[in-house]
C-alpha cells in the first residue's frame, strides 16, 4: 500500500509493516496526548535531576579551585589547573513533535486519518528514533524513564 515515512522528513524507518490504516482521529489524538504528557513528565524530572547533579558539580568545582588557590598561595606550583569537567547533560525536549503532530490532527478536517506503520509505531506506541537516546539520558535523573523505557520494551 504506502510507504512508511519520518515525520521529521528524514530517513525511512522500516518496522516491518507495509500498510496504512484507517485510525479514528479522536483516539489517536487522545493517544499522542496521553504519550506527550508522559515524556513531559519524564522531562520534567530529568532537568530536576540535571539542576541537583549541576549544583552538586559546581559545588565540587568550587571545592576544587579553593584547594588550588590555597596550593598555590602557599607557593606550591605542582598543582593541577585543570578543572573537572561535567559528565552530564540535559536531555534533549522533544515535546515539540508531539505539538506538531497534534495540531496537524487537530487541523484535520475528516474524523478519521489514515496512518502508515511508521506512524502507529511513533505516534500511537510512542517508539520516536530518538526514544531511546532520550530515555538513557533521563534515566540518569529520574527512574520514571527506566520504567517507561521497560514498558516499550527499549
Amino acid at each position: 500500500m504506502g510507504r512508511e515515512r519520518n515525520w521529521k522528513g528524514g530517513n525511512e524507518m522500516s518496522v516491518g509493516l507495509e500498510m496504512d490504516v484507517v485510525c479514528n482521529k479522536d483516539e489517536v489524538l487522545n493517544k499522542i496526548r496521553e504519550n506527550r504528557e508522559n515524556h513531559i513528565k519524564i522531562m520534567a524530572e530529568a532537568r530536576k535531576g540535571y539542576v541537583r547533579e549541576a549544583i552538586e558539580f559546581v559545588n565540587d568545582s568550587t571545592d576544587y579551585l579553593d584547594n588550588v588557590i590555597h596550593h598555590l598561595g602557599n607557593g606550591n606550583v605542582d598543582v593541577s589547573l585543570t578543572p573537572p569537567r561535567p559528565e552530564f547533560s540535559l536531555p534533549k525536549d522533544h515535546t515539540l513533535a508531539y505539538n506538531t503532530a497534534i495540531q496537524m490532527l487537530e487541523l484535520h478536517q475528516d474524523e478519521t486519518v489514515v496512518l502508515t506503520g511508521y506512524e502507529v509505531r511513533t505516534l500511537v506506541e510512542d517508539i520516536w528514533d530518538w526514544q531511546q537516546d532520550f530515555l538513557r539520558s533521563a534515566a540518569q535523573y529520574t527512574n520514571s524513564a527506566s520504567v517507561y523505557a521497560l514498558s516499550k520494551n527499549l
